[in-house]
């Protein structure tokens, strides 16, 4: 996903392949030019990512056998980028 790097606004969402949900908050190093949103365990892929602009968004998750877990990005508690990943989310 591609994203601004401002640190303004309610930074990002994120979701795994395991079911993690994830917000990031926009605390973004300017001294840098690599630095980790997400911490993935071993086999665990990041399959979507959006830059949020109200913290209201609709987040949609579709399964590949066409299971729908939809739920608002305001639900999700945004932490840091060192943060905790949030726990599983089940449809």
């Amino acid at each position: 996903a591609l994203c601004t790097l401002t640190g303004e606004g309610p930074g990002l969402a994120l979701g795994t392949r395991d079911g993690v949900v994830k917000r990031v908050n926009p605390d973004y190093p300017g001294n840098r030019e690599e630095f980790e949103v997400i911490g993935l365990k071993d086999g665990d892929a990041v399959v979507g990512a959006v830059e949020l602009v109200t913290g209201q968004e609709s987040l949609v998750f579709i399964t590949s056998d066409a299971q729908l877990l939809h739920f608002s990005a305001s639900l999700v508690r945004p932490q840091g980028r060192r943060g905790q990943r949030q726990g599983r989310q089940d449809a």
